[in-house]
């Protein structure tokens, strides 16, 4: 969840899924790669929208 985020000093990377999600496997491959990931609960957004909203989460909600 969202609320439970802890960022680090390390450049974020957002990636926003296509309709339907991302794949078992791209979220493996992902993992393996070090990404680590981000729930907003059950809210499914439009990918034009989610890209807006999550950088403002975190200008909202900031973390030290």
């Amino acid at each position: 969840q969202f609320a439970d985020y802890q960022p680090s000093l390390s450049p974020l990377h957002l990636f926003v899924g296509p309709e339907g999600g991302f794949s078992k496997s791209e979220i493996e491959f992902s993992k393996k790669a070090g990404a680590k990931s981000l729930s907003l609960g059950k809210l499914t957004l439009r990918t034009e929208t989610a890209g807006i909203l999550v950088p403002g989460l975190f200008l909202l909600f900031p973390r030290n």
